[in-house]
C-alpha cells in the first residue's frame, strides 16, 4: 500500500528544523517519504482494517516533521511510523463509515485497565509502551497500527465510532480535533460571567471558540488572530471580538478596566486558552490573565523559555490540555448533556454529536492525494498566509462514498 512514512533520523529532523525557519518543510533531507509498504497485520481479532477517506494534518504533525517538537515523548513513539490521527474511513469488514478515537490506551493494548483508563481518562493512560502493540501515544505515532496518511491502517474495536449518514466526511474528519477542543474548554471552571481569551486561531483555536460558545457562552470571547480568514471564521464561530496579537493587551485592558504595571495588567481575563503554546504566546498570556485566573495550554508546547515570576506572584493556574476522555462538568450548564446522569460525559462522544450542528467541516479548506504530500505540507505549514485552515489527505482516491450531503471521490 502507499503510505507516508516517518523515519528516525536526527540528521533529517535537524535539517527540517533549520528549513522550517524559512517556512520550507519539503527540503531534500526531509524525514518523511512516500513509500510502498506492506499492509499492517492485525495483532488479534479485536483489531480491524480501515481504509481512510480523509486524514487531517494536525499542528502537532507539523511540529514533529519540522523538528520543533520536544524529544521528551520519543520513548512513546515507535519508528518508522505513518502519521495521521484525524481520520474518517471505511471498515473493511462491515463497509461502514467510522471515525477513529486515536488515543492508544490499555484496552487497545490488551491489558487490564490501569487506574486512569478504568475511569475513562484514556488520555492519561499509564501503559503507553506495553501490551499487544508497540509504543505509541496515538494512532499515527505507532509502528503497529499505521496512520491515516496511508491507504490502510489498523484500529481497535474500542477506537471506532460508526457515523450516522447525516454527518459529512468534512465534518467527520474534524471530530477528533473538536474532541480536543471540547476537552480543552472543560479543563477549568468557566462561569457565564467570565471574560475569556482564545490566543491563536488555527484549527484548534477556532474549534475552541466554537466549543466555548456552544457549551458555555461566557460573557465575552476575545479571539487573537493574525490572518483575514481566521478572523472571519472566529467571528462566525462565536467570538465577540477579534484582535491581532499586538492589540490583545490593550483590548483586555479596556474590557477589564485594568491599569498597566510595567508590561502586565493589574487585572485581566478570567481564563486564557493558549492554542499556540510558544515561549512568546505563554509569556503574553501570563500578562493578560487576572490574579488567580487560569491559562490552559491547548497548543503543543516544546522547549520553551519564559519568565514565570508573574505566574507565581499572581497565583495563576497553568493547565495542560491533551486529547480527550471522560470529563467533569459539575460546574457547567451544558444543554446537550443530561446533568442528572451519573455517567461522566465523554468529550469524543460530545464531538460526534456537536460536529454537524457546529458545521466544523467548513474549516476543511484543502485536500490532497498522498502523491502531492509536499504541496499539502507546504500549505499546512504556511496555512495562515496561504488562506488555509484545515488541510487533509485523501489517501484512497478510488473510494467513492455517498452521504446525504456530499460525495468525496
Amino acid at each position: 500500500m502507499k503510505a507516508l512514512v516517518v523515519e528516525k533520523s536526527l540528521t533529517k529532523f535537524g535539517a527540517a528544523k533549520v528549513s522550517s525557519v524559512f517556512k520550507d518543510i519539503v527540503n531534500p533531507h526531509f524525514a518523511l517519504r512516500l513509500s510502498q509498504i506492506p499492509e499492517k497485520k492485525r495483532p488479534n481479532e479485536n483489531w480491524v482494517e480501515v481504509e481512510p477517506i480523509l486524514s487531517g494534518i494536525c499542528g502537532s504533525d507539523i511540529s514533529m516533521l519540522t523538528g520543533n517538537s520536544s524529544r521528551a515523548l520519543e520513548e512513546f513513539v515507535s519508528f518508522p511510523f505513518v502519521p495521521g490521527h484525524e481520520i474518517v474511513g471505511i471498515r473493511r469488514d462491515t463497509n461502514k463509515r467510522v471515525v477513529i478515537e486515536a488515543v492508544l490506551g490499555c484496552r487497545t493494548r490488551g491489558l487490564e485497565l490501569c487506574n486512569n483508563c478504568s475511569k475513562g481518562f484514556i488520555d492519561n493512560c499509564l501503559r503507553l509502551n506495553e501490551g499487544d502493540i508497540k509504543a505509541g501515544l496515538q494512532t499515527g505515532y505507532c509502528n503497529s497500527t499505521s496512520g491515516g496518511w496511508s491507504e490502510q491502517l489498523l484500529a481497535h474495536e474500542s477506537q471506532l465510532h460508526e457515523l450516522p449518514e447525516d454527518i459529512t466526511n468534512s465534518d467527520a474528519v474534524l471530530i477528533e480535533p473538536l474532541a480536543c477542543a471540547i476537552h480543552t474548554v472543560l479543563r477549568t471552571p468557566i462561569l457565564a460571567s467570565d471574560r475569556v481569551v482564545v490566543y491563536g486561531c488555527g484549527t484548534l483555536g477556532l474549534l475552541t471558540i466554537s466549543a466555548l460558545k456552544s457549551l458555555i457562552n461566557p460573557k465575552e470571547i476575545i479571539a487573537v488572530a493574525k490572518y483575514p480568514l481566521q478572523k472571519e471564521i472566529a467571528l462566525r464561530f462565536g467570538a465577540d471580538q477579534v484582535v491581532s496579537p499586538d492589540r490583545v493587551g490593550p483590548s483586555v485592558r479596556r474590557l477589564t478596566r485594568s491599569t498597566v504595571i510595567g508590561g502586565t495588567l493589574s487585572s485581566g481575563s478570567d481564563v486564557v486558552f493558549d492554542c499556540i503554546a510558544s515561549s512568546s504566546s505563554i509569556a503574553e498570556c501570563i500578562k493578560i490573565t487576572r490574579p488567580k485566573g487560569s491559562i490552559v495550554l491547548a497548543g503543543m508546547p516544546g522547549n520553551v523559555k519564559i519568565d514565570l515570576t508573574f505566574l507565581w506572584q499572581r497565583e495563576i493556574n497553568l493547565l495542560g490540555a491533551y486529547t480527550y476522555g471522560n470529563e467533569s462538568i459539575d460546574h457547567l450548564k451544558i444543554g446537550v448533556l443530561d446533568k442528572q446522569s451519573n455517567l461522566k460525559p465523554n468529550s469524543f462522544d460530545l464531538a460526534i454529536e456537536l460536529a454537524p450542528k457546529l458545521k466544523v467541516g467548513t474549516l476543511l479548506t484543502h485536500t490532497y492525494d498522498l502523491a502531492h504530500y509536499k504541496e499539502a505540507l507546504d500549505i499546512a505549514l504556511n496555512s495562515g498566509s496561504k488562506g488555509a485552515i484545515k488541510v487533509a489527505f485523501k489517501p484512497n482516491l478510488k473510494q467513492r462514498l455517498k452521504t446525504k450531503k456530499e460525495e468525496i471521490n
